[in-house]
């Protein structure tokens, strides 16, 4: 069990790692910290944690485990507040959607004498405050070369002790794959759901009464915290473009072959697809929670 740890960031995400580590009683004792005083009442209200504060500095001093659950623009301002109240010996660990950005912005405020070891939990859409988020869930771990082993086995562990399922990987490789699975497809949504709204009168009022099918999936990706993707969309930006670049030259391939009339061409690619569709279905143990794309949109 752990000793003494901090959650920074009362949200969605914070609040609902803390009734898991509450529920599963993994710290002798938890404290919550936010910097809006509303949100610390709320908290309080709800009881959730041992201490509930908005002193961020004070809340991580003898901490052993600290977990930032902020938004992504906050880190650099963070790293200042906390950086050098942190414990010899202490591992901090977050739950950022973007990883090499962020640890950018917070790695040169952590000593030397402390760990820090990225995680990403791939937890779903806004819930605030459901304990069970984690349970079967993917949590990507991105350990940097210089980390101690012991405190990526530590952070491992804590993050299984919720319920998750653990993968590692280095924080480029992360960001492509959250590029491409969940951030350009978000991007995507945003666009195609503007260029409805965008037609004549008659045609968007036709859009939105017989919306069904792909379109409705599309607008309710488009229905979350838009600070949130502002942030993941700036933070993720280079890996982004990248993607971006890869995924217009496969749609300009596709918008030939229907200008050209070319039949083959489509059902290659739409039965190439389906098989990328079906594998994705396969891998995934009877009765988990595979995570989706679409959902990870939780301060």
């Amino acid at each position: 069990m752990i000793e003494k740890l901090t959650i920074i960031g009362g949200g969605s995400r914070g609040a609902s790692l803390a009734r898991a580590v509450r529920g599963r009683k993994l710290a002798q004792h938890l404290v919550i910290a936010d910097k809006d005083p509303a949100v610390c009442q709320a908290l309080r209200a709800h009881r959730i944690a041992d201490d509930v504060t908005s002193d961020i500095g004070g809340s991580v001093v003898g901490s052993d485990l600290v977990v930032i659950a902020v938004p992504i623009a906050a880190y650099r301002a963070l790293g200042g507040q906390i950086g050098h109240l942190l414990k010899p010996g202490a591992v901090v660990t977050d739950m950022a959607e973007v990883k090499q950005s962020t640890i950018e912005s917070l790695l040169p405020f952590i000593p030397a004498s402390v760990d820090f070891v990225p995680a990403h939990p791939l937890i779903g859409a806004d819930r605030a405050g459901i304990a069970d988020r984690f349970s079967g869930r993917w949590c990507i771990i991105t350990p940097l070369p210089q980390v101690s082993l012991r405190a990526v086995e530590k952070i491992s562990a804590f993050w299984e002790s919720c319920g998750a399922r653990i993968e590692v990987l280095n924080p480029a490789h992360h960001d492509m794959v959250m590029a491409m699975t969940a951030h350009v497809p978000h991007l995507v949504a945003y666009a195609m759901v503007d260029t409805a709204a965008n037609l004549d009168e008659d045609v968007r009022a036709a859009v939105i009464k017989f919306a069904g099918g792909g379109f409705d999936t599309l607008a309710r990706m488009v229905d979350a915290n838009p600070q949130l993707w502002r942030d993941i969309f700036l933070g993720n930006r280079k890996t982004m473009l990248e993607a971006l670049k890869r995924f217009q030259q496969d749609l300009t391939a596709l918008q030939k072959a229907v200008r050209r009339g070319d039949a083959d061409f489509l059902m290659e690619t739409f039965e190439r697809t389906q098989a990328v569709r079906r594998s994705i279905t396969a891998q995934d143990p009877p009765g988990s929670a595979s995570p989706p794309a679409a959902a990870d949109a939780a301060a």
